[in-house]
């Protein structure tokens, strides 16, 4: 595969394959791939909308009751957003379609493994989420609908939330 041609396949699939709006009252509407519709339809995901961001804050301001849900799809937005612009300069070769996928699910998905209260708790022996998130990503059937749907690598997404996993082999 020619440099040119992965580099047209990345800004196809960043400018065309991003059609499934979900509303979003900070961006509006949120652009996802078909094949990250569900993953976000699954119940790892779903789950984060349980979990609020800020803790109790909502106690005190009674405006800051987004949640870990809320939270992912912003970032996944605004990676989609530096993924595009990144794409448009020559040193986009350096990417690989797969590894755009990987990035995007990662941003989506980073927050797998947070659990409520998780940095109020820090000072507790207790895995790191990140450690949490890498291992919801790499099991099944997550990694089913990561691979088959969203066409992204699990073992790369792990690893982009998990740093201390290893990385030997990733590309």
């Amino acid at each position: 595969i020619s440099y040119m041609d992965e580099r047209e396949r990345i800004r196809n699939y960043l400018a065309y394959d991003f059609t499934e709006p979900i509303r979003d009252p900070l961006w509006n509407h949120i652009y996802l791939s078909p094949g990250l519709k569900k993953v976000v339809a699954t119940p790892a995901f779903q789950q984060l909308a349980g979990i609020k961001q800020l803790g109790p804050t909502y106690l005190v301001y009674p405006g800051a009751t987004h949640t870990r849900l809320n939270h992912s799809l912003g970032v996944f937005a605004l990676s989609r957003r530096i993924m595009h612009a990144l794409a448009s300069f020559d040193s986009a070769h350096e990417f690989t379609e797969a590894g755009v996928r990987s990035f995007l699910c990662a941003a989506l998905l980073h927050d797998l493994g947070h659990f409520p209260y998780a940095h109020s708790l820090k000072e507790l022996p207790l895995e790191d989420h990140e450690s949490l998130t890498a291992r919801i990503v790499l099991d099944t059937p997550l990694a089913h609908v990561i691979t088959a749907d969203a066409h992204a690598d699990p073992e790369m997404i792990a690893k982009i939330v998990d740093t201390d996993l290893d990385d030997q082999n990733s590309k």
